[in-house]
């Protein structure tokens, strides 16, 4: 079975990715530029518990005055996903997108890094906007969510 290791830098070199390895043999590092935005993103894997992490990390930061406001929006924008989740930080705001697989004795295979990378950078950058919103527009986080989303708000209860 090929390692994980060997499987990440396959990847990185048939996808035609930089990176950097920022822990020998478990973190690298890959910058990713977007429609909306810049991140940078990481790789971590842990070969005896054969789990691959895939994270993008937004350059916005949340103000402390607005962790209540971002938690909803996460919660919200988390609600259902398929694929990953939303993190933000207590401790210093930062914001980022996970999405992580236990393989067991399964290949990590090309297949699976391409769709745990693009479906993590994909969402990071579809709910930025949104993150903008409530964090610099005073957007509510439901109706921040519903634009992203593209769905109408639900009406209120009476």
């Amino acid at each position: 079975m090929e390692s994980l290791y060997t499987s990440v830098i396959n990847f990185f070199a048939q996808d035609d990715w930089n990176y950097t390895e920022v822990e020998e043999g478990r973190v690298f590092k890959v910058a990713v530029d977007l429609d909306n935005s810049n991140y940078n993103c990481y790789v971590i894997i842990n070969e005896e518990k054969r789990n691959f992490k895939f994270y993008s990390i937004s350059p916005l930061k949340v103000p402390e005055n607005k962790y209540a406001e971002m938690a909803e929006f996460f919660t919200r924008a988390n609600y259902g996903m398929n694929l990953g989740n939303f993190e933000m930080d207590f401790r210093d705001g930062e914001i980022r997108y996970k999405t992580s697989i236990y393989l067991a004795d399964n290949e990590l295979d090309f297949p699976i890094i391409k769709r745990m990378i693009y479906a993590n950078i994909s969402m990071m950058d579809d709910y930025f906007l949104g993150m903008i919103k409530v964090i610099y527009a005073e957007a509510s986080p439901e109706d921040a969510i519903c634009e992203v989303e593209e769905v109408e708000k639900e009406p209120a209860a009476q």
